[in-house]
Parts: C-alpha cells; structure tokens; sequence
C-alpha cells in the first residue's frame, strides 16, 4: 500500500471517528462562597461553554451567582449564611447532600474551584470531590489559598491536604500573588485578574485534553492502516493469488474496511 493510500484511510477514518465520538462532559463546579463567585466569572468569560455548576450554603449568595446549577447545603435557617469558618459543618453539609450532587454532576473530567480558609467551602470540596470521583470521573482542583493577612492559613493548609487526598490533579493559588499589584489595580482588578487565569487554565487544560485525545486515536488508526499492509502482504502467494484463510489478527482489519481489498478479490 503506498504511502498516498495509507493516509488516505487514516483521513477518512478520521473524520468519521471525529463526527461521530462524543465529546467529553466537562463540568466546572464552585465550592462555597468564593468558588462559586470564580466559577460563575470564568463561566462568563470563558468560551467553552462549560456547565457549571454552584454548591453553597448562603441562598443568598448562591441566588446571586448565575450557574447552570445550584446545590443548596442545608436547609435550615442556621445555615444560610455559612459556616462561621468551621469547615467541619461544610463537610457535614456536603455529605448529607451526598445523593443531590451526585445526581446533579455527570461528568467525565471535573473542574473544582474552591476559596479556602473558610468553612463551607474548604469542608465540602473534598468531599464533593470525592462523591463526583466515585462516578469515574477525573477531578482537576483549583484551590485559590487566602491572603495570609487574614489569618487563615493553618485551615486552608489543612483543607489544602485533604483536597489533595480526594482529588487527581490540584493547581494550588495564591491570594498573595495579586499582591504585586499594589495600589496601581484596585483589589477587583486584581481579583480579574485571577479569575482570567483560571479561566486560561482552563481552556488550556480543555485544549490539550482534546489534542492529545486527537493524536492519540490518530496514531491508532495509523498503526491499523499499517496492519492492513501486513495482512495484504501475508495473504499474497504464489504468482499473485491469495492464501486461503489472512492470519487471525488481519482478519478484523478486512472485516472493518472490505473497500480495501477489492483489488485482491481471486473471483
């Protein structure tokens, strides 16, 4: 087979194979106060059309952010504004809503971003995290840590820690970094800015997943054209007729694309 023919099969199993696969679903899910803010900002100025998904315990934050959809923790007045900072009452939250978000988050890679340091969110991330792992799919968490004037560090390390445990990618920032800005931005410049590089981690993680998807399946369908080289070659004997029976391993190559062998027909 010349090298013409090969990539013409490697063309047109492509494009069928293109059209036909399913896209990965990708979600983007906010985790308390800050991470359903980010996420409902990168949802506006992103470009991927992601759903996206909200999970807090303040209805009134959680009215306020514009999310494909939102998961409300707790239903009792004690908890519509938060947690008081106690993360353990966000990780009890988030396991009693155990049967909604999971239900709610059907995904195959989820991005989790999440502000920590407080309670509902450094609480139910790692465990929203792990209920949407439990499903198959693949968690990327973006941990935004505080500033260290607030005084909140010793949490968000340790809810940092258990992110880690319950996710299989972290990309860790840091609130400090937007302070080089100084007085020349305004702290919501700066806070844009932040929300831009998610949002540019993001499309690249989204643009690589789909590249390396794409080159992958090539190479596959390469190596198979290449098969079907091997199996022409083993068939012919003698003075160009064929053997009776292609090896077993040629035999679902020619199954696959019969057009192929026209040529090699004795009849």
């Amino acid at each position: 087979m010349s090298a013409e023919a090969e990539q013409e099969i490697v063309d047109h199993v492509m494009g069928i194979l293109s059209k036909d696969l399913p896209e990965p679903r990708i979600v983007m899910v906010g985790c308390g106060g800050a991470g359903c803010n980010i996420a409902a900002q990168v949802r506006e100025r992103s470009g991927l059309g992601l759903e996206t998904v909200a999970i807090n315990s303040d209805e009134e934050s959680l009215g306020s952010v514009v999310c494909d959809v939102k998961i409300r923790l707790g239903k009792g007045p004690e908890h519509s504004r938060g947690a008081k900072g106690v993360p353990d009452v966000g990780r009890d939250l988030a396991r009693a809503a155990r049967d909604s978000i999971s239900s709610a988050i059907r995904a195959d890679i989820a991005f989790l971003i999440v502000g920590l340091g407080g309670g509902i969110g450094t609480g139910c991330a790692p465990e929203v995290s792990g209920i949407i792992r439990e499903s198959g799919a693949v968690v990327i968490a973006i941990p935004v840590m505080p500033f260290s004037v607030e005084g909140r560090d010793s949490t968000a390390e340790k809810g940092l820690r258990e992110l880690r445990t319950a996710s299989d990618s972290t990309i860790v920032l840091e609130n400090d970094s937007l302070l080089k800005f100084g007085s020349d931005v305004p702290l919501t410049g700066a806070f844009s800015v932040l929300n831009g590089v998610i949002a540019g981690l993001i499309e690249c993680v989204v643009e690589r997943i789909s590249r390396t998807f794409l080159t992958v399946l090539e190479d596959e369908v390469v190596a198979m054209a290449r098969n079907i080289q091997v199996a022409v070659d083993v068939q012919e004997s003698g003075e160009g007729r064929l053997s009776p029976l292609p090896p077993l391993e040629a035999q679902g190559e020619i199954e696959s694309y019969p057009e192929e062998f026209n040529a090699l027909d004795t009849d």
